[in-house]
């Protein structure tokens, strides 16, 4: 008892002068938005992101597609409503839904189960876009509108992970008993050796990617304004898909991956000329998948997709992205689009999250 008083009465002061005592999400790297993707313009279709940011924004830039002056036309923004709804009264262990099995167990050891469903609200975004394109189908850039949102429908933790995240923050309590016990200068625990590396240790268990995860997300796009012609009324392009990603560690250092993406999306497009200069209707299906190797913070991967409708297409694309830091990734694309024909298309795009606080999850409430 007198160790728990001592425990609490010492790490309350501590929590206003170091970060040590929170954990940090450090797979921050905001995804590809909806609204990009339904337009076929995303360096990448496929990709289910670990978690994203609050507030972020993405800058897209093909070259080709009537925009040969290089300069970026294609703008998106995406808010996650988790972030600004008080996420600090939560722990790492609620937020990645881990949670006990047996209920009257008191100690950690009971936290050896997880709810699979606990990202649907967490992970909910809606993204907004704007873009300059020929899109593959007009004779000059016209100005489009887009909306999206995504939610995470399945998030599976390892069970092994589960364990370890247990054990990683029973190290980190444990020190700091210990340290307390010893009657050690707080206040040298930020240049402790040891310290850091239980903390390290702790925060590596907590950013281990999820075993596999599912996600929805649909998207709604319509012409702005007609910068050639005086196209008829259309529906734009309206889409609707799911993707799974499953992630197969290797290297033992959690920072190494084998992703294998699947992705089904159901979609109705206005984007098709008829002879007469005329928009008009297709439905279609497309189905595909994506390999992917992900090495600490560089990706490389490969994506096909077919679309199957009323106009059969397919997407073939090598795939690049690098996370510069949690807020800055690029991206990039080269290979088919679904409607580039025989012509190969680059895709490079800038995505950056703002940081507004989120990311850093306290360890002890």
């Amino acid at each position: 008892m007198r160790i728990k008083l001592l425990l609490s009465l010492f790490l309350a002061p501590m929590l206003t002068w170091s970060q040590s005592t929170d954990t940090r999400l450090t797979n921050l790297a905001p995804p590809s938005s909806p609204a990009f993707v339904l337009m076929d313009i995303s360096p990448s279709s496929v990709y289910t992101p670990a978690s994203i940011k609050a507030l972020s924004f993405q800058v897209l830039n093909g070259l080709g597609g009537g925009n040969d002056n290089g300069i970026p036309k294609n703008f998106a923004a995406e808010i996650v409503p988790f972030w600004y709804t008080n996420p600090k009264n939560m722990n790492f262990l609620s937020y990645h839904n881990i949670r006990k099995s047996d209920t009257t167990k008191m100690s950690l050891d009971g936290y050896d189960s997880q709810n699979i469903f606990g990202d649907i609200f967490k992970r909910a975004s809606i993204s907004f876009a704007y873009m300059d394109d020929t899109f593959e189908v007009f004779d000059t850039p016209q100005n489009f509108i887009s909306v999206g949102a995504r939610t995470t429908l399945i998030k599976m933790l390892r069970k092994q992970d589960i364990k370890n995240v247990i054990t990683k923050y029973k190290n980190y309590e444990q020190f700091l008993k210990e340290f307390i016990r010893q009657d050690g200068d707080i206040t040298e625990l930020e240049t402790s050796t040891d310290f850091k590396r239980v903390y390290d240790e702790l925060n590596q268990a907590i950013n281990i990617k999820p075993l596999l995860t599912v996600d929805l997300a649909l998207a709604y796009s319509t012409l702005l304004n007609n910068n050639s012609s005086d196209f008829s009324d259309t529906l734009g392009r309206y889409g609707a898909w799911i993707s799974s990603d499953l992630a197969l560690g290797f290297a033992n250092n959690g920072n190494n991956y084998i992703h294998i993406y699947t992705v089904a999306r159901y979609l109705k497009d206005g984007l098709n000329i008829d002879a007469n200069n005329q928009l008009f209707n297709t439905e279609s299906f497309d189905i595909g998948g994506k390999l992917e190797i992900e090495i600490n913070k560089l990706s490389i991967g490969y994506e096909y997709l077919s679309r199957e409708g009323d106009k059969d297409e397919y997407r073939s694309i090598g795939t690049a992205r690098y996370r510069v830091s949690n807020a800055i990734t690029l991206t990039g694309g080269f290979g088919k689009n679904f409607k580039s024909g025989d012509d190969t298309i680059s895709l490079l795009g800038v995505k950056w999250g703002l940081n507004t606080g989120e990311g850093v999850l306290p360890i002890d409430k």
